[in-house]
């Protein structure tokens, strides 16, 4: 009996462990998605960031010109 109970935790075992290393391989290919997605994100932050800083140079830029012309 302790034999056969071996031999089925051995198997249980190999089972989780495989079951283990198809998990991580699934996150593994979940976290390269979501980094992209991140860096996707990275790209449209910067191109946003420089039109705010354009306008604020124009607003700047207006309201000098408009207190030399006043």
């Amino acid at each position: 009996m302790k034999m056969q109970q071996k031999v089925t935790q051995k198997l249980t075992n190999i089972q989780i462990m495989e079951s283990i290393r198809l998990h991580e391989a699934e996150c593994s290919l979940r976290l390269e998605r979501i980094n992209e997605k991140f860096d996707d994100i990275d790209k449209k932050i910067t191109s946003i960031e420089s039109k705010i800083w354009i306008i604020a140079a124009l607003i700047v830029g207006t309201a000098i010109t408009n207190m030399m012309v006043a």
